[in-house]
């Protein structure tokens, strides 16, 4: 029998340089992760889909209880940027994104 709870996301800053949201993930996978604007369109680098791709517009270190956003995400995102785990309704709110 494998149990897990839903993981918990904290509340972080950072740079589009490193951005890493600690993860507490319990037992949990992270296999999706979508990013929109505040219209619903697709935001970030893949701009056909809200769905982001695994490993390369995010990554989980489960060692090291983060989630890490790479600068290549992050920078082709705008302000108000919604990012969230679909299935689990957990969501980041991107509030600024340096130039």
């Amino acid at each position: 029998m494998i149990a897990h709870r839903p993981p918990v996301l904290s509340a972080t800053t950072g740079t589009s340089g490193s951005f890493r949201i600690p993860t507490r993930f319990s037992g949990d996978v992270l296999a999706t992760m979508q990013a929109t604007y505040p219209d619903g369109t697709p935001a970030g680098p893949t701009t056909w889909s809200p769905y982001q791709q695994f490993n390369t517009a995010f990554s989980p270190d489960y060692t090291r209880n983060v989630v890490s956003l790479p600068s290549a995400f992050l920078n082709a995102l705008k302000d108000g940027t919604r990012v969230k785990r679909p299935a689990k309704g957990q969501e980041v709110m991107v509030r600024s994104v340096p130039a």
